[in-house]
């Protein structure tokens, strides 16, 4: 039997698998029953094992304050490696009963018809939930999660570095970064990336094409059509290639799995990332400079 799995995109998730878990969307369902259910297993990133903890054990404890003698289970896993795992569980009875997804994962499996929906009504918060989360986890009118957190890209930049070429205060232009940035690779040499950014980091890449105009696909009478080839988009890919070119002197084969770790190394001026990683490159263990912390800013 095909067991559809309770989609959430995070800890918040875990509140709704009690009911939906072990739905059966009309082809058997599992021999779990929702509110009988004794066990409930629950995957979560590494992200949440070392940054947020407390939060897991604070929803552990509504969901087992609610359903008294329930165990729930945690798995973790990289975020390389999480969709793998559960493309080779999804249609057995190893699979979870709640999983986090990113937003740009979702899609897929909801077309697939591998998560169970769910109720947004039963959530006293949902009114408010972000329209790009709520976008993310609707198909065809259903919700088949549960948005768990939002997080911006932002520039974040080493003060120190910047001061030293006469930059005192955050950029307010584009022209202005390029400028400073300018200033900082001269200063510093073809060894140091002004701008540590990965190629593989689509997310940035995408960044500069819907700056400039541009969108990976467009919808159409109900079809998707790709649009990278589109002229807006190639100018956006354009002007990320000579970002590369002109301050990323690192390997740029890489991805952006351990930018946090090559800021901490001292090598770079600036990274475009999530938000955290400044703060997780001057933490001690990751600081191999000794100068990050209280010097790096969003």
């Amino acid at each position: 039997m095909k067991r559809k799995l309770a989609a959430a995109i995070g800890i918040a998730g875990m509140m709704v698998s009690i009911a939906a878990c072990g739905g059966d969307g009309g082809d058997g369902g599992s021999d779990k029953s929702g509110a009988d259910a004794k066990e409930l297993t629950v995957w979560l990133t590494v992200d949440a094992q070392n940054n947020w903890p407390e939060l897991v054990k604070a929803a552990d404890a509504a969901v087992t304050k609610k359903h008294p003698g329930i165990k729930i289970n945690h798995e973790y896993y990289g975020w390389p490696d999480k969709n793998a795992k559960l493309d080779a569980v999804l249609a057995t009875d190893k699979a979870p009963d709640v999983v986090e997804m990113g937003n740009t994962e979702m899609l897929g499996y909801m077309v697939k018809g591998a998560f169970a929906p769910l109720d947004a009504g039963q959530f006293d918060n949902s009114a408010a939930w972000l329209d790009g989360l709520k976008a993310s986890v609707t198909y065809e009118g259903k919700t088949y999660g549960v948005p768990y957190y939002a997080g911006g890209r932002v520039a974040n930049w080493r003060k120190d570095v910047f001061s030293s070429v006469g930059v005192k205060s955050a950029p307010k232009t584009y022209a202005e970064l390029t400028s400073a940035l300018d200033k900082v690779q001269k200063k510093e040499g073809d060894k140091f990336s002004a701008w540590y950014q990965p190629t593989r980091d689509w997310y940035a890449a995408m960044s500069f094409v819907y700056d400039a105009g541009g969108s990976i696909a467009v919808e159409s009478g109900g079809q998707w059509k790709g649009n990278l080839s589109s002229p807006e988009s190639i100018k956006g890919l354009k002007e990320f290639q000579k970002v590369v070119d002109t301050y990323m002197h690192g390997d740029k084969t890489k991805d952006e799995s351990d930018r946090y770790i090559v800021y901490g190394q001292g090598k770079s001026g600036m990274i475009f990332a999530p938000a955290w990683e400044g703060a997780t490159a001057a933490a001690k263990e990751n600081d191999k400079t000794g100068k990050l912390e209280g010097n790096v800013e969003n």
